[in-house]
């Protein structure tokens, strides 16, 4: 079972329950624990080996329309 964080120390749970929030569908992956689907846009995994600043964040601003400093807040309180 892998780790419930990212590497830079941020809830998996929390960018999961985000990505819910605009529309993503998540799958399970064979070599992350979670990748976050959503129409029209490249597929982002998520994982304990993530950094979520550099890869998460901009994919959720652009799924969302904000800025990345937007979606990096949200994934640190979980909430938008």
């Amino acid at each position: 079972m892998g780790k419930n964080k990212t590497a830079d120390g941020h809830k998996i749970n929390y960018i999961v329950r985000l990505a819910r929030e605009v529309g993503a569908t998540i799958r399970r992956g064979s070599n992350h624990v979670d990748i976050l689907n959503y129409p029209g846009y490249r597929p982002c995994p998520v994982a304990d080996s993530t950094d979520a600043r550099k890869m998460v964040a901009p994919w959720l601003a652009r799924t969302r329309g904000c800025t990345n400093t937007e979606a990096y807040q949200a994934i640190r309180t979980g909430r938008w």
